[in-house]
C-alpha cells in the first residue's frame, strides 16, 4: 500500500505535463482558445515583447492579466522599473505602454545617428569633390601661364611685327588653321623675271 502511494505521489499531473511542454515550444503558442493567462503564464514569461503583442493581438482577453510580465520585460531592458513607476504616479500608463514608449524613444535616437551620419557622409563627399575642383582649376591656371612664359621668352629680340605674326600663327594652329608662310620681300625680289629688251 504504501509503495503504490509513493508511486502515486511521483507522477505529475497533466496540467503541469501540459505547461511544462507549452513552455518549452512558447515560441509556437498562436490562438489560445478560452484558456485562462494563468495556465499559460510561465510560457508567455519567455516571450520577447514582440512575441507577446503578437500573441496578445491574438488573443486580446490575456491583455489585463500580462502587466506584471511587461514589467519585467521594462525591467530586462531598461533597468530598474521603479524609475518609470515614479515618472507615472497613479498607474495611469500600463508597463505595456511604458515599454512601447521607451521603444519609441530608442527608434527616434538611432535615426537621429543614422541621419547624422548621413549628413556628415554627404558633407565629407561635398568636401571631396571641393577639393577636386580646386586643383583642376590650379593646374589649368598653371598651365596656362607656364604657355605664356614660354611664348614671352621665346620671343625675345623680335620686332613687334615678328611677335604679331608669331602670336597669329600659334592662334590660327590652336583654332586649326594653318596660314600659308608668307615670302619675304627681299626673296620675292630676288625671284622677278628677267625680260629681255628687244630693239625697236
Amino acid at each position: 500500500m504504501d509503495g503504490n502511494a509513493n508511486a502515486f505521489r511521483g507522477v505529475v499531473p497533466l496540467k503541469e505535463l501540459c505547461q511544462q511542454r507549452l513552455a518549452k515550444n512558447y515560441t509556437n503558442i498562436r490562438y489560445l482558445g478560452a484558456t485562462p493567462q494563468f495556465l499559460v503564464a510561465e510560457a508567455l514569461s519567455r516571450c520577447t515583447a514582440e512575441q507577446l503583442e503578437m500573441i496578445e493581438e491574438l488573443n486580446p482577453h490575456i491583455m489585463d492579466d500580462n502587466e506584471s510580465l511587461w514589467m519585467q520585460l521594462y525591467a530586462r531592458k531598461y533597468g530598474d522599473p521603479s524609475f518609470a513607476a515614479a515618472a507615472y504616479p497613479g498607474g495611469m500608463i500600463s508597463w505595456r505602454e511604458r515599454y512601447r514608449e521607451m521603444r519609441l524613444d530608442d527608434e527616434v535616437r538611432v535615426h537621429g545617428i543614422r541621419e547624422r551620419a548621413r549628413n556628415k557622409m554627404k558633407e565629407a563627399e561635398r568636401e571631396r569633390n571641393t577639393r577636386k575642383i580646386k586643383i583642376a582649376d590650379i593646374k589649368k591656371v598653371g598651365g596656362i601661364v607656364k604657355a605664356r612664359t614660354k611664348a614671352s621668352t621665346s620671343t625675345k629680340g623680335m620686332s613687334l611685327v615678328q611677335k604679331a605674326r608669331m602670336e597669329t600663327r600659334a592662334h590660327m594652329q590652336r583654332m586649326g588653321s594653318i596660314p600659308r608662310q608668307a615670302v619675304p620681300a627681299n626673296r620675292a625680289s630676288q625671284h622677278k623675271p628677267t625680260g629681255i629688251l628687244l630693239p625697236q
